[in-house]
């Protein structure tokens, strides 16, 4: 399969033209598509490792709950060896307070960084999950 290829008028040089995708639709389908690495990989024919950079990019913290009283719920899932997020849910409504993308495995400063920033903004935590309620009391 040939790819169209382009001239730049002005310096004499040819190029293929490439579609640029911003790092938040790449998250959006990621998170809410429920879309793997390969499969964003593969749909915009960019290495894995590309993916996994676009979506550390985003940033560390999203609050989807406007509830401020939260139990919260924290947990990591792992794709493959060295990648995974640490997210922090509210127990009641099951909504995604924090996340955070991590490139090695969670420490105690990750949830530790998830609980401050709930606090500094504004949520009150009744309530932590018991395997982590010693780590933050």
């Amino acid at each position: 399969m040939q790819k169209q290829r382009y001239l730049c008028k002005s310096f004499g040089k040819q190029f293929v033209f490439r579609q640029v995708v911003d790092n938040q639709t790449i998250y959006e389908d990621y998170i809410f598509g429920k879309q793997t690495l390969k499969q964003l990989s593969a749909k915009y024919k960019i290495s894995v490792r590309t993916v996994h950079r676009r979506l550390s990019s985003v940033g560390s913290t999203l609050v989807i709950s406007s509830s401020k009283d939260v139990v919260v719920l924290i947990d990591t899932t792992y794709w493959g060896r060295n990648f995974g997020v640490v997210l922090m849910k509210d127990f009641r409504t099951k909504k995604v307070i924090w996340r955070k993308f991590i490139f090695c495995k969670e420490t105690l400063s990750d949830y530790q960084e998830g609980a401050d920033w709930l606090l500094e903004n504004g949520f009150k935590i009744v309530g932590i999950d018991e395997y982590f309620k010693a780590t933050f009391l």
